[in-house]
């Protein structure tokens, strides 16, 4: 359904992108919308780590980042499930001329906002493991007004 909307690698080496399109999280299979949600290892640890749900009617988004210092790259991925656990969103977005890690989970975080306001989702919890960005956001949160 989202495959053709996608980021993913396979997408963009269709479009003429001159890209790997192997999973960087995984590196094993090529990178398209079915091992993004359904076979990814990396992505399906992800899901089995300890997590709790959202309420009812709410999405919780998940997303991590990978920077590549030397090359200036950087490959975000998000993940949206439901109450259940079942994945009802996933993508990955590759960014070039990165220049830290505080900007690539920033980035990261921004690609989750993205990809729920396309499908739609309005409730949301939205989840990073980059303790300095969340640092960020929260004391900048305390400091409004």
């Amino acid at each position: 359904m989202f495959d053709n909307f996608l980021p993913h690698f396979c997408n963009l080496a269709r479009r003429t992108l001159s890209v790997e399109t192997v999973c960087p999280l995984c590196k094993k299979d090529p990178e398209d919308a079915d091992h993004l949600v359904w076979s990814c290892d990396f992505l399906q640890s992800i899901a089995n780590e300890i997590w709790k749900p959202p309420d009812t009617g709410v999405i919780k988004l998940n997303f991590d980042a990978t920077f590549q210092s030397v090359d200036r790259i950087a490959i975000t991925s998000v993940l949206a499930r439901n109450l259940e656990g079942e994945i009802v969103g996933a993508e990955t977005y590759l960014f070039k001329d990165v220049v830290d890690a505080f900007v690539v989970e920033a980035r990261a975080c921004k690609r989750a906002l993205l990809l729920a306001g396309a499908i739609g989702f309005r409730r949301l919890i939205v989840e990073g493991d980059s303790l300095t960005f969340i640092k960020s956001i929260k004391k900048r949160q305390e400091d409004s007004p």
